[in-house]
């Protein structure tokens, strides 16, 4: 995981894109999502309760993928296709 001190610029892009939001349900993006867009949505609705996380969303998606955010404890956490992010709050 990459975690981002709260107080940088790239802090302040990520978070733009971590507070986005587009859904909480992949059919609220996608008419037929294929079956590993759904289990893909399922494992990472799994780590935001096992963080304890809340207000899970989908924040991004094109054709090919998707991005999810969901706030814990000292900030927010972002999943990517490609990456996991903490972004930390700017007191943190």
């Amino acid at each position: 995981m990459i975690i981002v001190k709260g107080n940088t610029k790239r802090a302040e892009e990520l978070r733009y894109r971590a507070t986005n939001y587009e859904g909480n349900e992949i059919y609220d993006v996608y008419d037929r999502p294929s079956y590993r867009k759904v289990q893909a949505l399922r494992e990472c609705r799994e780590m935001c309760e096992n963080e304890g996380g809340e207000r899970f969303r989908i924040c991004g998606h094109c054709m090919t993928n998707f991005s999810v955010s969901w706030r814990v404890k000292n900030g927010w956490r972002l999943e990517t296709y490609r990456n996991s992010y903490l972004i930390l709050d700017e007191e943190a």
